[in-house]
């Protein structure tokens, strides 16, 4: 039975399984930093380097990717995943498997290009509050990706809700629309 994960990364962090819905505890900050940003980069890989220097970036060379070892070991611990069939890493790598993840912050994104009032709503739901927001770590790098995120979410988030209102509005569901427009 392939595990599965619900990470929900608007409106603070949280990770839980499904259908379970048993909560996931992760023991750091920069566990879920990694996991957060793995989640989000392209096919859930990133060199391990770059993670390195993501979520410490004020150490030396090998202390970095010391460091980087000892959060990925600690991570799998919390995923139970052993086998490393969730949190995976060669020489260069380090790759999550996000097919086992359902992760807000992408199928947000996705409904948020619909046309559809359905998906809009859908979309308007997962509006839960800013990216990672109470996650804090002392590393420039990790807090530029961050503000880089955030500011994409919320951009997003204002055109979703507003062609969601104009679809409301049109279809003479003014008080929906209101609604909408003060979450």
């Amino acid at each position: 039975v392939a595990v599965r994960l619900s990470l929900r990364l608007l409106g603070g962090f949280e990770l839980r399984g499904i259908p379970s819905g048993h909560k996931v505890a992760l023991p750091g900050k920069r566990e879920r930093a990694l996991l957060a940003y793995l989640a989000l980069s392209p096919e859930g890989r990133q060199p391990r380097r770059k993670l390195a220097a993501l979520l410490w970036g004020d150490a030396t060379d090998e202390t970095l990717l010391d460091n980087l070892r000892t959060c990925v070991w600690r991570l799998r611990k919390s995923l139970e995943d052993a086998d490393h069939r969730l949190l995976a890493s060669d020489e260069e790598d380090i790759v999550l498997d996000v097919a086992h993840f359902d992760i807000d912050v992408l199928a947000f994104r996705d409904l948020a290009h619909s046309a559809c009032q359905e998906n809009l709503e859908k979309a308007a739901a997962l509006c839960r509050g800013d990216f990672l927001d109470g996650l804090d770590l002392n590393s420039e790098e990790f807090e530029s990706w961050r503000r880089m995120e955030t500011s994409r979410h919320l951009d997003q988030a204002v055109d979703t809700l507003s062609r969601l209102m104009r679809l409301l509005m049109e279809s003479r569901q003014s008080e929906r629309a209101i609604d909408i427009g003060t979450q």
